[in-house]
């Protein structure tokens, strides 16, 4: 092989280790941590859009988004309009700018578009890494 990845062994423990990610030796018990990880982060969505680049965006309901999950939002209350709107915007023609994605579907409304996290991303993490791994 390329050196970066091998066959699942046991170590002195007795712990199965997985293939070796990023030049880490990743233990079940890591798998499982960086898998409780994904669930608390990816919420779920009502609908799920897959990017051309590979990504998936989820349309999660708006009360339902990660920022709610800070201890000082919990119990936040969204303002779905605005309380006045400017005059000077009312002069400009209103442009929203398009992703990637947008070419596969749109959300519904009420939702918002998160990129779903992936097991990559969490191993990218160096917080993660020191934390979990």
């Amino acid at each position: 092989g390329n050196g970066r990845f091998h066959d699942s062994t046991n170590d002195d423990r007795g712990d199965i280790i997985s293939p070796c990610v990023y030049g880490k030796e990743f233990s079940d018990h890591q798998e499982i941590e960086v898998e409780k990880l994904l669930k608390l982060l990816n919420k779920p969505a009502r609908k799920s859009i897959k990017s051309e680049d590979g990504d998936i965006i989820d349309c999660v309901p708006i009360h339902s988004q990660p920022a709610f999950d800070h201890p000082l939002l919990k119990n936040h209350t969204i303002q779905m309009r605005p309380s006045f709107i400017p005059e000077s915007t009312s002069m400009y023609t209103k442009t929203n700018p398009t992703q990637v994605w947008h070419k596969n579907g749109r959300c519904p409304e009420n939702t918002v578009p998160i990129r779903r996290t992936k097991k990559e991303d969490i191993l990218r993490s160096k917080i993660i890494r020191r934390v979990f791994l």
